[in-house]
């Protein structure tokens, strides 16, 4: 009876172990293989079109599910995915996307095509090619204040301006994200440092002011995909569109403030003022990490940094009612040049023309600034402007001188248009197309 027991338990071990053989040699291993008919490799597409998309995918056994996206170069997507169901094992598809994000940049794209069968999945992948769209200007957005508040107007394509929307608290700074159609606005003691809609100008993120005997937020920075603000606690933080944080810095905190700062396509420089005393510095940080590389002293009260390449910046400031350029150099850790001329008046507003050019608004004049060849010349009499930005789909120079906001050309500073408002105009920004 015993060997009957035995030779059955051996009986069931080798059917057992058959079936398991047998279930292994019959599992699926092939992932669903796709031909893509088309687009071509390296096809040029316009930003605004659509991709026509032909494919044939089987499998030996089922498709669960066929999905198809575009990434940039990072590989993140760009376009919403569309995804195919329930498929047969083996088919023709054809699909359009459409390529709706009108912000997209020229450059190559990857169309990525991933079929599963519910065991296996695979990717398949084509380069192609977008051209962006021309640079428009849709909209100008300026902040005017009424000595009770600032409220946000639009001035449209068709030169029509309108009310968008009110500020509560005070007001430092702002930066737009065409790409998103955000227009942020930050305050300093009061007012929040928020991202809004100018779609339907609804609230996408914000964050509160913290305290009143010092500003929450000193200055306000849009570089790239990234907007920074100097905090007063001492930290330097970048956000995404998101409100996310993305670039962290700290100075000497409770000892030093940051201010002004400028960002190159390999560093961050800071304008730093001590609490006590008011020593001032100049601190240089790494991008992306956000470590503090070395410091300089430094005298004045700073009005723009801009990049003159990965490791120069050109520091535009002032001392008393005199207005100073220099130039900071990484590699003597200070300044290396300072236009040896007076300016003959206090910089109210700086922008950039090219890492060496730059328009200067000066209390006596509007003037360009060139620093090979240097030169520093009237460029538009008789206008002292509080802020100036560049339209650049239109080459235009905008700028605000009290009540009115002037539109100029760039390059023979003849003006064009005028915009009057009831408000004091305090800042405004450019919406574009992409």
């Amino acid at each position: 009876m015993l060997n009957i027991s035995k030779i059955f338990i051996v009986f069931l071990l080798v059917a057992v172990l058959v079936f398991s053989c047998r279930c292994n040699k019959d599992k699926d291993s092939t992932a669903p293989l796709v031909t893509v008919l088309a687009p071509v490799q390296n096809q040029t597409f316009l930003v605004g079109e659509s991709i026509p998309i032909k494919f044939t995918v089987s499998d030996e056994s089922r498709i669960e599910f066929v999905q198809i996206a575009l990434l940039d170069e990072n590989g993140i997507q760009v376009l919403s995915t569309i995804t195919l169901h329930d498929l047969e094992n083996e088919q023709l598809i054809e699909q359009i996307l459409p390529i709706s994000n009108t912000s997209l940049l020229s450059g190559v794209y990857t169309l990525s095509i991933l079929a599963s069968d519910g065991n296996n999945e695979k990717g398949y992948f084509t380069k192609i090619y977008l051209q962006e769209l021309p640079l428009k200007r849709r909209a100008v957005f300026y902040i005017g204040y009424n000595q009770t508040n600032y409220s946000v107007y639009k001035l449209d394509s068709t030169n029509t301006s309108n009310f968008a929307y009110s500020l509560s608290g005070d007001y430092i700074g702002s930066a737009m994200d065409s790409r998103y159609n955000h227009l942020i606005t930050c305050g300093g003691f009061s007012g929040k440092f928020q991202s809004t809609s100018v779609s339907d100008y609804s609230i996408y993120w914000s964050l509160l002011p913290v305290g009143s005997t010092y500003p929450s937020f000193r200055s306000i920075l849009s570089s790239g995909n990234i907007i920074y603000v100097s905090y007063n606690n001492g930290f330097i933080k970048g956000f995404d569109y998101t409100g996310a944080i993305v670039y962290n810095a700290s100075t000497a905190v409770g000892i030093y403030y940051p201010q002004k700062i400028g960002v190159s396509s390999n560093y961050l420089l800071s304008e730093q003022v001590a609490f006590v005393g008011g020593a001032q510095k100049l601190v240089l940080y790494t991008l992306p990490a956000g470590s503090a590389v070395q410091e300089a002293n430094f005298s004045g009260s700073v009005v723009e940094m801009f990049p003159k390449n990965a490791s120069e910046f050109f520091i535009f400031y002032n001392q008393g009612n005199t207005g100073k350029i220099s130039l900071y150099e990484k590699a003597g850790n200070g300044l290396s040049y300072t236009y040896p001329f007076s300016l003959g008046g206090k910089i109210l507003s700086v922008v950039q023309i090219t890492g060496t050019e730059y328009i200067v608004s000066a209390s006596n004049g509007i003037y360009k600034f060139s620093y090979s060849p240097q030169n520093y010349s009237l460029f538009i009499p008789g206008i002292v402007a509080s802020k100036m930005r560049l339209d650049e789909a239109g080459n235009q120079l905008i700028l605000l001188e009290n009540k009115t906001m002037q539109f100029y050309n760039l390059s023979s500073g003849s003006l064009l248009n005028t915009l009057n408002s009831s408000d004091s105009l305090v800042d405004f920004q450019v919406h574009y197309n992409r």
